[in-house]
């Protein structure tokens, strides 16, 4: 059950197993909930943040965006899926890349989470907060992944 449970958690980011014990090790490090603090450290990721705000269909096209380098992360050009956006940071469509038919419907039908907030305008999302569990859309039993990685 707990395997089951991790690899569901895996797979809803697309990330791979070293990836996903690294992000458990450093939420462990840290004070307070671990399973909350290892789902903050996830929604933080830059694909992610893409995928959640509604710029891509999928976590797996939203990880091709950034690798092909259409987003910039304050004005600077980042093509690191796994690049961990800081709360305020703001995150948009480099101006070469918003003529794309993908991202102009996307930013139309974009009805993102409470803790990011779009501007159709400018075609950017700025991450308010890292936000708690219950704003998180993931299907999981986080609590069977951390006991999966404490053993």
């Amino acid at each position: 059950q707990q395997l089951f449970e991790k690899q569901k958690l895996r797979l809803q980011f697309n990330i791979h197993e070293r990836q996903m014990s690294n992000y458990f090790k450093k939420a462990a490090r840290l004070t307070g909930n671990t399973g909350d603090i290892l789902l903050q450290i996830l929604e933080s990721r830059l694909d992610a943040l893409v995928f959640r705000s509604g710029m891509a269909r999928s976590m797996a096209s939203a990880r091709q965006f950034v690798n092909h380098g259409h987003f910039s992360v304050n004005g600077k050009p980042v093509n690191v899926p796994s690049y961990l956006v800081k709360p305020n940071d703001t995150v948009s469509v480099r101006e070469k890349s918003r003529k794309m038919e993908a991202f102009q419907e996307a930013v139309r039908a974009a009805v993102p989470p409470p803790y990011i907030s779009l501007s159709k305008a400018d075609f950017s999302v700025k991450f308010l907060y890292l936000p708690p569990r219950e704003e998180v859309p993931v299907i999981c039993e986080i609590p069977l992944v951390i006991e999966f990685y404490s053993r």
